[in-house]
């Protein structure tokens, strides 16, 4: 999508709050379980989604969705996104899988900017 336009009158599966920003797009929320996002998206029911590209990739989403929206600077606030771990576990850990936090974080923060 280009424009704000083009949102209008699609079907976007949410959950929780953001129903008021789907319907300030002139878009129709769908309040779908997010398990049920893949079958929704599959099937036509929604389409499109609204949610973090972390999140998108753990339920594989990102191969039913060719196009995506990025909202921003500041975007829709979709709250953090994290990982707290006790330091002596995270000093427990391989230096790839160290660095493997790493690598996904930048992957993660580089689709929200």
């Amino acid at each position: 999508m280009r424009t704000l336009e083009d949102i209008k009158g699609m079907k976007i599966a949410i959950t929780g709050k953001y129903a008021p920003i789907v319907k300030a797009l002139d878009a129709v929320p769908v309040e779908v379980p997010i398990q049920d996002w893949y079958p929704a998206l599959e099937r036509g029911v929604v389409d499109g989604c609204l949610n973090h590209f972390a999140v998108l990739r753990v339920f594989k989403l990102l191969d039913l969705l060719p196009n995506h929206t990025v909202f921003g600077p500041g975007g829709i606030n979709m709250g953090a996104v994290g990982i707290i771990m006790n330091a002596n576990t995270w000093g427990s850990l391989p230096k790839d899988i160290q660095e493997a936090f790493f690598e996904d974080s930048e992957d993660i923060y580089s689709h929200s900017l």
